[in-house]
């Protein structure tokens, strides 16, 4: 968005209605008048352009030389800067917000003076501006609560380092790609521990509006009065904030300054503005928080953040809800102060009786029982580390365990050769499982006495003191399954499409579910029988999966909805689940197939992987939980690494987080992605102009996949209910259906031109060029699986993945595809074969290595051995985590935020979950 032509305004800055101004004569530039387009430097920062001004200083992008990372570095115009107060001002903003740190708030980096300017660094935040979101569309209900809370969160940590905003509106709140909050701007923050930090009325308009101490239209009634202002200033915001999103305007706003301070001092909230579905409780939270008297109002953002938490969990705190009473019904501030005070006496007098005769009738001692019921937090030194590089099956399964009785802990380190090992919770001894080599998932019998286990692809067991390893079945892929009471064992495999039980004796096992990728993750088995397993519905992210009861009598299921994944039951009485690298627990009632009660938090930093349902946690029926301690490795940023494998630039104003596969168009300009959310959607990066948007919007969308002219895009969507293929314009318009329902997934591959188009799906790639419909192809199943074709630059070649020899392997074959006169190309696995721009190599990927092959101008000769480039653990996504890019043998891959160290303690909570009380 520009404003008469000038440089775009960035919503990270104060007021974004202003108007940017030009670059000071104090930075170095060229003679040309554009800051974009010339080199430019502040200290050792080489600024990009200009994102704005606040109503203290000019905001710049910039990149900080020494660290390579981008950042935002507000100066103080002539003004501010010849003020004594104001660059005190300007410090002590500095030094209040570099004092914490928190996920929702942008971090400020250091206060410095550079080339004679007082200088405030921070982190440059990527996304929108909530006041463009509310402007551009109408929040859902769930977003609504969501950035809601992450703001009250925000607020609550820098109200308790005695830090208020005093300026919180929507321009000062950004919603990044991923959808998480970022806080703005406390350049008009007070620290509540020094000074008074009073403002008057001349303060408030002493300049036009957007020079204004904090927003009009925002502002507290003590603020428009000139009064001193605490934290609950920003209560105030917060309520203005929920009521614009929950109605599209603004609650406080007249025709000018006035008007506005009127509204806000005189007149009552537009209640019938609010949207129909406005939840009671969160009337009852805008209510306390747009209360003119200071004392009516909300205490504190921690208390918006919980009750909005309870909403999210279905219900309001009773507490809570019972302290918010409707404005409309309340008592005299007089009247209430007297009851309060009476009901607190009374409560008090009964409390003191009650410990007064708990001390007559007990001893000093504490009780044995009450020690026991206590938390008790410690850790384990593992004999090997986990691994979580894409090396190990750490990456992708879970690889801990730990007995039913609480008593026996199994785990593996996920790299190939390293055997199980066995630690007793009475012993320091940790002892290795002979013959058990490259095993992985493990999960406990009923007794503890036996361990189950996949390796090699086959589904295990043997007994926890040792002794032969026995083979069960074929396990595929396989995970950790469920051991029931009944004496089988319910484990999924491929993906886990199919559900399969088994005589834990050993025998034939019989497929209970055949569905659609990821469709039974994670089981685990219920008192009754019955298995908790999730399933992937409208993300590609097992955070958004939905939890299902299914009774492997008559494969009947009810939804208990979303909670997050790797859901697991606990004999207490709760459902123990993963959620954003978070651990959690809910209560559930088995006999009545409910949930119950308010989450419980249980541990904030979970090692797992999204894209797999795998977290690093398991619970014994005595609500003990072990877990690792790390990282969602599924997490990162696009970037452009050299062909050594080291990055060498960040995509700006990239999507970050979790995504889905991703398409670079044929002329290198344009990344299409699939970002990770509640419902998937595909993005369109612009490399060159650094801006980002959504093009999809209806159902889930995925998988999309270039023209070779790069003006049409093909990708998959349920937008009708079914996942069918779809073709729309780059720019998201013009979109039509390809074909009817065909599979869950299906990959599309160009040649040269458009008349070259392979399918594949159902194991099988298909020539479907100069076919009007997909579905009319009928094609014959094969007895080996073949996937992930990709066409020669000359659209001669095709190169792709089977597993005809056993294992995954790369394969070349003529075009017209004729894979029966294909030729391998690896010699020890391979995944996601590509060719270089020139054709002359083939480039592809086995496990956290990259490999290529010189075919060079003759692709029909004998082809050299793989050559291996680099080692390099990026963001393990479902499909190629890398595209070639440029001429120099560079390439675009998602990185991770946090490198998959080694983990070499295994976290333990015994008593995490008392019995639940019904």
């Amino acid at each position: 968005m520009t404003n008469d032509g000038e440089t775009p305004i960035d919503p990270q800055i104060t007021n974004s209605e202003t108007i940017a101004h030009s670059i000071p004569d104090s930075i170095s530039s060229t003679d040309s008048t554009d800051p974009t387009e010339t080199t430019k430097t502040l200290g050792p920062y080489s600024v990009a352009r200009v994102l704005g001004q606040g109503a203290m200083g000019i905001v710049y992008e910039a990149t900080d030389s020494t660290l390579g990372r981008t950042v935002a570095i507000k100066t103080l115009t002539d003004e501010f800067a010849n003020s004594g107060d104001r660059i005190a001002r300007f410090k002590r903003e500095a030094t209040l917000l570099a004092s914490f740190s928190h996920p929702h708030i942008a971090t400020v980096y250091s206060h410095e003076e550079l080339d004679g300017q007082h200088c405030l660094v921070m982190e440059y935040v990527e996304g929108q501006g909530l006041d463009e979101l509310i402007e551009a569309s109408a929040l859902s209900l769930s977003e609504i609560i969501q950035i809601s809370i992450q703001t009250a969160s925000a607020l609550e940590v820098a109200h308790n380092n005695g830090v208020v905003h005093r300026d919180l509106k929507p321009a000062n709140i950004r919603i990044t790609s991923s959808f998480s909050v970022k806080v703005l701007d406390f350049g008009l923050a007070k620290n509540t521990r020094i000074g008074s930090g009073t403002s008057t009325v001349g303060d408030v308009a002493e300049t036009v509006e957007g020079q204004v101490l904090g927003s009009p239209a925002y502002m507290s009634p003590e603020q428009t009065r000139g009064r001193p202002v605490d934290k609950r200033a920003d209560i105030w915001a917060i309520g203005c904030i929920l009521f614009e999103m929950l109605a599209g305007k603004c609650v406080f706003k007249g025709e000018s300054l006035s008007d506005t301070f009127v509204s806000i001092l005189e007149r009552e909230p537009d209640w019938s503005a609010l949207r129909d579905d406005t939840p009671p409780q969160m009337m009852k939270i805008l209510e306390r928080c747009l209360q003119k008297d200071l004392d009516a109002r909300l205490p504190d953002a921690g208390t918006i953040r919980l009750e909005l938490e309870e909403i999210t969990g279905g219900q309001s705190s009773s507490f809570i809800a019972s302290s918010i009473p409707s404005t409309r019904s309340r008592q005299k501030k007089h009247q209430k102060s007297i009851a309060l005070m009476t009901v607190g006496a009374c409560l008090l007098g009964v409390v003191v009786g009650w410990l007064t005769g708990r001390t007559t009738e007990s001893s000093t001692e504490p009780r044995a029982d009450a020690i026991q019921a206590l938390p008790l937090r410690a850790a384990i030194e593992l004999k090997d580390p986990i691994t979580l590089g894409m090396e190990s099956k750490a990456s992708l399964v879970t690889n801990i365990a730990i007995s039913p009785d609480g008593r026996t802990i199994v785990y593996s380190s996920g790299m190939p050769g390293d055997p199980l090992v066995i630690r007793r919770m009475d012993n320091f001894a940790q002892r290795e499982v002979e013959d058990t080599a490259g095993a992985h998932s493990p999960f406990f019998s009923p007794d503890g006495t036996q361990v189950a286990f996949v390796m090699n692809e086959k589904l295990c067991v043997v007994n926890v003191n040792g002794g032969t390893v026995k083979t069960l079945a074929d396990a595929e892929v396989g995970s950790a399954g469920a051991w029931q009471p009944d004496g089988f064992i319910y484990f999924p495999t491929i993906e886990a499409t199919s559900l399969w039980k088994i005589p834990a004796a050993g025998g034939k096992r019989e497929r209970l579910v055949q569905n659609q990728i990821g469709g039974v993750e994670n089981p685990s088995g219920l008192p009754d029988g019955r298995l908790v397993v999730t399933r992937i519905q409208s993300s590609f992210h097992y955070d958004f999966s939905e939890t299902l009861i299914f009774d492997p009598s008559d494969g009947s299921e009810v939804s208990l909805g979303t909670f997050g994944m790797h859901v697991e039951y606990c004999e207490q009485g709760y459902l123990v689940f993963c959620r954003g690298g978070g651990l959690y627990a809910i209560g559930f009632d088995v006999e009545k197939t409910q949930v119950v009660g308010n989450e419980i938090t249980l541990a904030s930093r979970v090692a797992s992987n999204g894209y797999l349902g795998n977290a690093h946690f398991d619970v014994a029926d005595d609500g003990t939980i072990v877990f690792l301690e790390g990282p969602c490795i599924d997490q990162g940023y696009f970037a452009i690494m050299g062909a050594d494998g080291q990055m060498k630039s960040r995509l700006e104003n990239c999507p970050e987080g979790a995504f889905n596969r991703f398409e670079l168009s044929p002329d290198q300009r344009y990344l299409a992605i699939t970002v990770i959310a509640e419902k998937d959607d595909i993005w369109i990066y612009d490399i060159q102009e650094k801006t980002a948007r959504k093009v999809t919007k209806e159902g889930w969308n995925h998988s999309p996949s270039w023209t070779p002219d790069g003006q049409t895009m093909y990708y998959s969507s349920n937008r009708d209910g079914v996942t069918e293929l779809y073709k729309m314009s780059f720019t998201g318009a013009n979109k039509q259906r390809v074909s009817n329902p065909l599979e869950w997934r299906v990959g599309v591959t160009f040649g040269s031109t458009e008349e070259t188009l392979l399918l594949s799906y159902r194991g099988l790639i298909i020539n479907a060029a100069g076919v009007e419909e997909v579905n009319d192809l009928n094609p014959q199943p094969v007895e080996f699986i073949n996937w992930g074709p990709a066409i020669s630059p000359d659209g001669k070649w095709v190169s792709f993945v089977s597993d005809r020899t056993g294992k995954y392997e790369i394969f070349l074959a003529p075009m017209p595809i004729d894979l029966g006169n294909a030729r391998q190309v690896s010699n020890d696995g391979g995944f996601f074969p590509l060719w270089s721009s020139d054709g002359k190599q083939i480039v592809f990927q086995n496990g956290n290595k990259v490999f290529t092959v010189d075919v060079g101008d003759d692709v029909a000769g004998p082809l050299p051995a793989a050559v291996e480039l680099f080692e390099q653990d990026w963001v393990p996504i479902t499909g190629r985590n890398y595209c070639p890019y440029g001429t120099e043998g560079e390439f675009i891959a998602a990185q991770p935020y946090e490198p998959a160290e080694p983990i070499g303690t295994l976290k333990i909570i015994q008593n995490a979950l008392g019995p639940l009380e019904k």
